[in-house]
């Protein structure tokens, strides 16, 4: 749901994770890119639009007054947490160089 929501508003690189057997605290995790702090915002809006009309609460927003990244996290009790996370420019590219951590 989330993945489309980014693909809607034409953010690249979407990676879905399936992390609900190695965390407690989510069971997806969500990974797009955005070309311009524009598109990082319009795919946050679009996100937690589509979230709130499926009824999934947000429960934190961090990274918006960078505009280069953005962390949503929200759910709906009983139902699977869902992180998302849009980035542009060298912040997505620092990402790939690292070694991704041990889930």
């Amino acid at each position: 749901m989330a993945a489309l929501a980014a693909e809607e508003k034409k953010a690249s690189e979407i990676v879905v994770l399936d992390v609900a057997l190695k965390s407690g605290v989510t069971d997806y995790f969500l990974i797009c890119s955005a070309e311009s702090e524009r598109q990082v915002i319009a795919v946050k809006d679009h996100i937690e639009k589509v979230l709130d009309e499926k009824g999934y609460r947000l429960y934190g927003l961090e990274g918006l007054e960078a505009g280069v990244w953005v962390l949503i996290t929200s759910s709906r009790a009983g139902c699977a947490s869902i992180t998302g996370w849009t980035g542009s420019g060298p912040t997505r590219s620092d990402c790939r160089s690292r070694r991704p951590a041990q889930l």
